[in-house]
């Protein structure tokens, strides 16, 4: 219930309530029994209910602008009060409507400011996106340049270092080739060398051994005839005595004595000729010594030669120092690149801020085309309040066709400014698609690095920690070489080396060793360029499949895009229709 108005008389009533149909009720005899009658006058609630000075005219107004005069002065037999409009006195509805000027100044002034809201609304929005696609352009333009520079840099570095490795290459193929014809002429040279040494030292040695052979057969000539000398003289002596003793046996008692000094000097002369016979066996063994002597110095001669030969095999330990020193400087290479890499990965890391920045401006933008949405939304519901409105001024007032007509006109450019407004939203939604879509590639991207940076970084450590455990055994050359064996078969291709060492000949022994570890490192790297290029050669093809993704997934987008656009033109159309039959309707008075 809005309003009841009760007049002088008690005997009636009139009520207005809040129904959307602006009806009015009329209620009479109220202490016997209330009873209503309807009267449906209005299309919108009733606003205001006045009766005149003499009570015989309700004025009844309502929100739609409609304003009705009803006769309430008559009762009916059934002594009911009968309400009466005046169209049943007079005839039909009037035609014009009693509208305030002011309402009129006020209707204008509002559509008035709405449309300078529109328009400021329409040129802060062109130049916000107009001013962010600027910066889009300018941030995309210096990321593309940037990572094209960075990209183009690293494929010079790698072409560099890739002709580098090839040149190094070579150079080692040509100074293995070279040690190799050194070494085997050298071998051969020595081979030869200590073959005829050899010949010389055993054809000396037979000559001492017949020497020695001839110099024992004159000393046993020497010494028989000297014992026969012996022999004989004491035969004489013994002969001379006997006839000594047969001549003086009556002097014997006499000469014992003297028998006695001759023994004595026998003696004497038998220790002197043992004495002499002594003296020469020294001198037989002094002259022995000698040439033993000049034996011992050709023995040093030659072991003189074997310190040659030690220093050529240090010579040849030293250039295997020197490749570990260049191993060692091709380690601090791949510290530089590590620290180039963690550099990139600073970098990476700056990008991903800058991102984050991205999404956080790419989600203030989405905020901001969501409240321009509630705007459009708000327009929309107040431009559908106009329509309504509009249409019924067209019904109602035909003298101001002229304003309805411009009221239109109005209309179709706030819609093509909404049509602007959606296709300006559908252009920033493919540029937040583009932007996802290229944030994506970029996370992919750093994924796929980090994986192969961190596949390699495994890779130099355990190869780092092998190399560690063979330094332990560089003093012993058979551990050494056990240990890059094992190193061969971890991670190069396993093949099974087999050599037959000549445990005799320990030069030979250290050469053939020095030429296997020159042969595994060639093939190490040989292996090493092969896994490269393989890697290289599969990130092409990743890329590549990554890139005809990409065009696929823009087709598609694509085509929804345009497939979007065709129902947005359809759409159009039919509002278009829809607005005119609209405006012919409200044209014609009669419909």
């Amino acid at each position: 219930l809005r309003s009841a108005l009760l007049p002088k008389v008690d005997t009636s009533m009139g009520t207005a309530g809040g129904d959307e149909k602006g009806g009015t009720e009329a209620a009479g005899s109220m202490l016997d029994g209330v009873e209503f009658a309807s009267y449906v006058c209005h299309g919108a609630p009733i606003q205001c209910m006045c009766l005149s000075h003499d009570e015989n005219l309700l004025f009844t107004g309502a929100a739609d602008g409609s304003f009705f005069v009803h006769d309430v002065s008559v009762v009916d037999s059934q002594d009911k009060l009968r309400v009466r409009e005046v169209a049943e006195v007079a005839g039909d509805f009037t035609e014009e409507i009693l509208v305030t000027k002011t309402d009129v100044n006020k209707q204008s002034l509002r559509i008035e400011e709405l449309h300078k809201r529109v328009e400021e609304l329409k040129l802060n929005n062109e130049y916000q996106l107009r001013v962010k696609e600027m910066t889009y352009k300018e941030k995309i333009q210096e990321v593309r340049d940037k990572f094209g520079a960075e990209l183009e840099s690293n494929r010079r570095r790698y072409e560099h270092l890739l002709a580098e490795k090839e040149e190094k290459e070579k150079s080692y193929e040509e100074q293995i080739t070279e040690i190799e014809r050194q070494q085997a002429q050298e071998c051969e040279d020595l081979e030869a060398q200590y073959q005829a040494k050899v010949d010389a030292e055993i054809q000396r040695y037979n000559q001492l051994v017949a020497d020695r052979e001839e110099q024992n057969r004159l000393w046993d000539i020497e010494n028989k005839e000297l014992l026969e000398r012996h022999s004989l003289a004491s035969q004489r002596v013994a002969e001379e005595h006997n006839k000594r003793v047969e001549a003086e046996q009556e002097a014997q008692r006499n000469l014992a004595e003297e028998k006695k000094e001759v023994v004595v000097r026998f003696k004497r002369v038998q220790a002197a000729f043992e004495h002499d016979a002594e003296m020469e066996i020294q001198t037989m063994k002094h002259r022995y010594d000698q040439r033993l002597k000049t034996e011992r110095e050709a023995n040093a001669k030659l072991k003189g030669e074997n310190n040659v030969m030690r220093k050529k095999f240090l010579h040849l330990k030293k250039e295997v120092e020197d490749q570990k020193e260049e191993i060692r400087n091709l380690r601090e290479k791949e510290k530089e690149l590590l620290e180039t890499i963690r550099g990139l990965e600073k970098d990476i890391q700056g990008h991903r801020k800058e991102i984050r920045e991205r999404e956080d401006t790419i989600h203030d933008k989405e905020k901001r085309i969501y409240d321009l949405k509630k705007k459009n939304q708000e327009l929309e519901k107040f431009k559908f309040v106009l329509d309504y409105k509009i249409r019924e001024l067209r019904r109602q007032i035909e003298p101001r066709e002229n304003e309805i007509a411009a009221m239109r006109t109005q209309i179709e450019e706030m819609d093509l400014e909404l049509e602007q407004y959606y296709k300006s939203n559908a252009a920033l939604d493919l540029m937040i698609g583009e932007l996802r879509l290229k944030m994506d590639g970029m996370q992919r991207e750093i994924h796929h690095q980090r994986q192969r940076l961190q596949g390699t970084k495994a890779y130099i450590q355990s190869f780092s920690s092998d190399l560690h455990v063979c330094k332990t055994s560089l003093g012993d050359h058979r551990r050494l070489k056990i240990a890059v064996t094992g190193l061969y078969h971890k991670y190069v291709l396993a093949e099974k080396v087999s050599a037959d060492l000549d445990a005799a000949d320990a030069t030979l022994d250290t050469t053939a060793d020095v030429q296997r570890v020159y042969n595994k490192q060639r093939e190490f790297l040989e292996r090493n360029v092969d896994a490269l290029k393989r890697n290289i050669s599969k990130d092409v093809e990743v890329q590549g499949r990554d890139h005809s993704k990409l065009m696929r997934e823009g087709a598609v987008l694509t085509k929804e895009l345009n497939h979007l656009r065709r129902e947005s033109n359809e759409m159009l159309i039919q509002r278009r229709k829809l607005l005119k039959e609209v405006v012919q309707r409200g044209m014609d008075p009669k419909a």
